[in-house]
C-alpha cells in the first residue's frame, strides 16, 4: 500500500466502524474528561479554566491527581480496544473490542510506561540541569532527548505487534523495532503525514467553534455568566469531537501502516 493508500483505508473503516469506534472513544476519552473538567470546576469555580489545579486545596489536588490515574488508566483500555478491535479486520463489534482490550490491558500498561520513562527521563534531566548545572550539560540532555525520540518511534507499533500475536512486553518493544529497523524515515514520514491530516481537523474544528463562540458573545453580552458557561460547554464539546475523530483514525492508520511493514 502507498501513504495515499493507507489514508484512503483508515478513512474507510474510520466509516465502517464509526458507531464502534466513537462509542469506545465517548465512553473511554471523552466521558472521563469532561467528568474530570467537571469536578475541576467543582473545586475552583470559573479560576480553574484559568489557572487550572492551581486553585486547588491540599485535599482537593490529591483527589484531582487519583481521578487524573483513573481516567488515564480508562483512556488506556479504550485506546487497547480499538487497537484490538482494529487488528481483527473489518467491522468490530464494541463487546469484541472490549474483550480484546481486556487481554492486551496489562502487557499494554507495561508497554506504556516503558515508553513514559523513555520519554520523562530526559525532560527531567534536562530540568534538573537547566536548575543546577552549567548550561554545557545541556547539550548532552538534548541528545538524549533526541535518542528517546527515535526509540519511541521505534516502539511505535508495539500495541499492535501485542494485538496480533498477544506476546510479552519486551517482546512486542522488540518486534516493533524489527519491523522499524530499515523503515526509521519511512515511519517518520508516516507520522508526519497523519500529523498534517490531524491538525487540518483541529483547525477547522477550532474555526467552528471559534465562530459559535464569537456568536454566543454577541448574544450574551448581558449576561457574561451565561456566556462564561457556555463557553466552557463548547470547549468541551469541541475537545470531545476531536478526539472522537483523530483517535479512532489514528489507530486505524497505524494498524494498515503496520500492515505495510509486514
Amino acid at each position: 500500500m502507498t501513504i495515499l493508500e493507507v489514508v484512503k483505508n483508515s478513512f474507510r473503516e474510520y466509516k465502517d466502524n464509526f458507531k464502534s469506534s466513537i462509542s469506545l472513544v465517548f465512553l473511554f476519552y471523552a466521558l472521563p474528561f469532561v467528568i474530570l473538567s467537571l469536578i475541576g470546576y467543582a473545586f475552583g469555580g470559573y479560576a480553574f479554566y484559568t489557572n487550572n489545579i492551581d486553585t486547588f486545596s491540599s485535599g482537593q489536588l490529591w483527589i484531582w491527581y487519583a481521578l487524573t490515574i483513573v481516567s488515564w488508566a480508562l483512556s488506556l483500555f479504550g485506546y487497547f480496544s480499538l487497537v484490538g478491535g482494529a487488528m481483527e479486520g473489518g467491522e468490530f463489534s464494541v463487546s469484541d473490542a472490549l474483550e480484546r482490550g481486556k487481554k492486551m490491558f496489562s502487557k499494554g500498561v507495561g508497554i506504556s510506561l516503558f515508553m513514559l520513562v523513555a520519554f520523562a527521563i530526559p525532560i527531567l534531566l534536562t530540568s534538573l540541569i537547566l536548575l543546577f548545572s552549567q548550561a554545557a550539560w545541556v547539550t548532552y540532555t538534548l541528545v538524549l532527548l533526541v535518542f528517546s525520540f527515535i526509540v519511541l518511534i521505534y516502539w511505535s507499533l508495539a500495541f499492535y505487534s501485542l494485538a496480533e500475536k498477544d506476546e510479552g512486553v519486551i517482546s512486542a518493544l522488540q518486534g516493533s523495532a524489527q519491523m522499524i529497523r530499515g523503515n526509521w524515515w519511512r515511519t517518520l514520514m508516516y507520522g508526519v503525514v497523519f500529523a498534517i491530516i490531524s491538525y487540518i481537523i483541529l483547525f477547522v474544528n477550532e474555526a467552528i467553534f471559534s465562530l459559535l463562540i464569537y456568536w454566543c458573545d454577541s448574544l450574551f453580552v448581558n449576561s457574561p455568566n451565561v456566556f462564561l458557561i457556555v463557553a466552557i460547554g463548547l470547549s468541551l464539546l469541541q475537545s470531545v469531537i476531536f478526539n472522537l475523530i483523530v483517535v479512532p483514525l489514528s489507530v486505524f492508520y497505524m494498524k494498515n501502516y503496520y500492515q505495510v511493514l509486514k
